[in-house]
């Protein structure tokens, strides 16, 4: 239930700041949506911005943030 309505801010943050919302008022505004938009408004949501390019930026700028903190943590473990 939890990681349902943190994955669903993350969408609605993410969306918001793509068609231009300031990160700061898209923090704010996602936490007020997700409890009130039905699930199939922001799978529909995700797929618009999956469409987008900034989306494909911000993914892999994801990805690559995460493969570093992986690659750091099995580094730190073994010193």
């Amino acid at each position: 239930m939890a990681e349902d309505v943190i994955h669903k801010h993350k969408i609605l943050k993410n969306f918001l700041h793509i068609i231009g919302v300031d990160m700061a008022t898209a923090v704010e505004d996602a936490c007020s949506m997700e409890h009130v938009l039905d699930v199939t408004t922001i799978k529909k949501l995700k797929k618009f911005a999956e469409s987008t390019e900034i989306w494909q930026i911000q993914m892999n700028y994801y990805i690559h943030l995460n493969i570093m903190r992986k690659w750091e943590i099995t580094n730190i473990k073994t010193i």
